[in-house]
């Protein structure tokens, strides 16, 4: 089971955040800061508004490797302390700026621990795969909670040095309903139960797969079928009910949740399934 989630920053402007959650958005994450001077526009509505409609909340920094990791850490600690009920704070790391890989590991250490050390809690390490490669898989860093970013699979790759993830970003051009354009698209490896135990106590998934909890395209069999007789019957056309998930059922089951104001991703979870069986 996964819980649904997205994150977003400036590029989605004002957040109709009761809308978003209505959708089936359990938590998100919002950009609070980049580098040692820039705060992002929308943090402060973002970060009342996730609040205040019932959407466990986040706030991330996007770490700028040429800048001090002091002057970064203070910049967002002065803009905002997660505190009890919030999601740890999380560490955007996916921009090089022409720093070599060693400085920006250091650097990237220095953030976490003041962040740590400022917060009373680990933070998040948001990275994709192949930019960890490219740091050359740093070691020491398995303790921090992962959130990776990676795209059109049924389940992510995880970067060397976890054994499992606890975010993961699975699209960037996703929408929900509350959310102007295209927006990133997260779950959170558990139930919406498990989510609410690690806001409390900081305790990562075990492991596991969420895949057999979610249809994809390119999966199969009388479970698929079921879908595509059922977007039919709610005059949604898949094509033939072969029980293969290609890009015709795919097509309708983004304008069945698109008609439904669900999050709209062409994956049928729980809550898609749920809306076509009703």
């Amino acid at each position: 089971m996964a819980t649904s989630g997205i994150d977003v920053s400036m590029f989605q402007q004002t957040v109709n955040w009761p809308v978003v959650a209505a959708a089936g958005v359990k938590f998100a994450f919002a950009k609070a800061t980049e580098g040692v001077t820039v705060t992002d526009r929308t943090f402060a509505e973002n970060w009342t508004g996730m609040r205040a409609a019932g959407i466990i909340r986040g706030a991330y920094h996007f770490f700028r490797p040429a800048d001090e990791a002091q002057a970064q850490a203070d910049h967002f600690l002065a803009t905002v302390r997660p505190g009890q009920g919030d999601l740890p704070a999380a560490l955007d790391v996916e921009v090089r700026d022409g720093v070599d890989a060693g400085t920006l590991v250091t650097r990237m250490k220095q953030w976490l621990d003041i962040v740590e050390r400022g917060t009373g809690r680990k933070p998040v390490i948001y990275v994709s795969p192949s930019f960890w490669d490219e740091l050359g898989g740093p070691r020491g860093f398995s303790g921090y909670p992962l959130w990776v970013a990676n795209y059109g699979r049924s389940s992510p790759m995880i970067p060397r040095g976890w054994a499992t993830y606890t975010f993961w970003q699975y699209s960037a051009t996703g929408r929900v309903t509350g959310v102007s354009g295209r927006t990133d698209l997260d779950f959170f490896n558990g139930t919406p139960e498990g989510l609410t135990g690690f806001v409390a106590t900081g305790q990562t998934p075990s492991g596991g797969r969420i895949s057999d909890e979610y249809v994809y395209e390119g999966d199969s069999g009388p479970d698929v079928t079921e879908i595509q007789n059922a977007l039919r019957a709610k005059g949604f056309n898949p094509g033939p009910a072969d029980g293969v998930f290609g890009p015709g059922t795919k097509a309708a089951v983004i304008a069945f949740q698109e008609a439904n104001n669900l999050v709209v991703d062409g994956i049928v979870g729980p809550l898609t399934l749920s809306k076509l069986r009703s």
